[in-house]
């Protein structure tokens, strides 16, 4: 980290009972950065962002990051995303992730990957999976911006809070600088649980588009499940190649279905909520 630089993590325990303090105290204990607790009883990915960044503007911080508590990042994480906020004169820089799966993976599991962009990209949404921002963004006579509490444990606070900084001038990058790695929790690594995350990422992405003026995907939902159908016909067909072939068949008309799904409860404005249990815990 530059010398220059003042420091500090924040951790917010989101739990309806103060359960980490102990865990901060001890990494604290062998942190060189000040670390701050932070109890918020009030469930919701959301509500606990949001608190992270009341404290950054307590502390008059310049610059806001993010990174999600199953993701690991590199020592010069944070350094590489504001050198690369810095020379791409960005307001919101997006940084790689890669999801680390186990070698062999359940029947219907397929290892899926985040959205890869090139380096420097502008692009129009930023995940807060490893993400900082600009503080200009979160001040009362600037943007004011704060995430959708009313989007507690469903997906799409994130993609929401970028649309609406890009609206205010804000200017989203994406920088392959410096990567962090998810490693994928057990409970995740079943299709019941693949498919739930992929119909409420579809119906995210569907908000998203219509926020930014796009509605195409409505005329696509017939031609989907007409597909998906079809796909789902033929698998047992396909045994005779191997349960592989018929694997790949079968989750390709259930992954058409789904993100019908999705758009329709997009549309809808269907409530998915994958994120109202503890995985991994």
């Amino acid at each position: 980290m530059p010398a220059a630089w003042e420091v500090s993590i924040v951790v917010v325990d989101n739990d309806t009972a103060p359960a980490a303090r102990d865990t901060v105290d001890r990494a604290q204990a062998q942190s060189p950065f000040r670390i701050e607790y932070i109890h918020e009883p009030r469930r919701g990915i959301s509500v606990a962002r949001n608190r992270v960044l009341e404290a950054a503007l307590s502390a008059r911080a310049e610059w806001i990051g993010f990174i999600d508590d199953d993701e690991v990042a590199p020592p010069t994480w944070a350094a590489e995303m504001v050198n690369a906020a810095l020379d791409y004169a960005a307001d919101i820089i997006h940084g790689r992730v890669v999801r680390l799966f186990p070698s062999t993976l359940p029947l219907f599991v397929r290892p899926h990957q985040p959205v890869v962009w090139s380096e420097g990209a502008e692009i129009e949404y930023a995940p807060t999976n490893s993400v900082f921002m600009r503080s200009w963004l979160l001040a009362a006579d600037r943007g004011g911006l704060r995430f959708d509490e009313a989007i507690t444990s469903g997906k799409g606070e994130d993609v929401d809070f970028s649309v609406r900084a890009r609206r205010l001038g804000a200017r989203v990058v994406h920088t392959n600088r410096t990567t962090v790695y998810e490693t994928v929790s057990p409970p995740r690594l079943t299709f019941r649980s693949q498919l739930r995350h992929y119909i409420s990422t579809t119906a995210a992405l569907y908000r998203f588009n219509v926020l930014g003026g796009r509605s195409g995907a409505p005329g696509k939902v017939a031609g989907r499940v007409l597909s998906g159908i079809f796909f789902l016909a033929i698998a047992p067909f396909t045994m005779v190649a191997g349960r592989r072939h018929f694997s790949d068949t079968f989750v390709r008309g259930c992954w058409r279905i789904a993100w019908a799904v999705g758009v329709l409860g997009g549309m809808a404005g269907w409530s998915f909520r994958p994120y109202s249990r503890i995985e991994g815990g």
